[in-house]
């Protein structure tokens, strides 16, 4: 080898080695929204309240009933579940040197953000009284 490819190669990986670990993810806009959108959800939950009743039905797939219901409290699990995804996806994200496999884990923890924030929002305007 050259002396020029032997610089090149040393300078390629010092390079590698200086990149801040939030630069290492891909989509990471979609990571700082799902983000975002999972704490704003656990916001409004706890400022609304108010006006939600104490018992709201959050878990359609049991048999209906008692089994459905859970205090309003319970609105948090969707939000706190995305965010926990948001954080562990970020995480893998950071060890994984493959760049499709980053985009997919911002895409679905984008996506389980999008559907928990439809969720809480549907149940929180069917019962809530404004």
């Amino acid at each position: 080898m050259s002396k020029k490819h032997l610089t090149n190669f040393k300078n390629e990986r010092v390079n590698v080695f200086k990149k801040l670990p939030s630069e290492k993810i891909a989509f990471k806009n979609l990571i700082y929204i799902s983000f975002g959108l999972s704490t704003l959800s656990l916001i409004l939950v706890l400022a609304l309240q108010k006006y939600l009743p104490p018992q709201i039905p959050l878990f359609y797939g049991m048999a209906e009933g008692e089994e459905q219901l859970t205090s309003s409290l319970g609105l948090l699990i969707p939000a706190g579940l995305s965010l926990i995804l948001v954080l562990l996806n970020s995480l893998i994200s950071l060890f994984l040197e493959n760049t499709f496999l980053q985009k997919i884990l911002s895409v679905v923890s984008f996506t389980v953000t999008l559907l928990s924030v439809i969720t809480v929002t549907k149940i929180v305007l069917l019962i809530g009284s404004f």
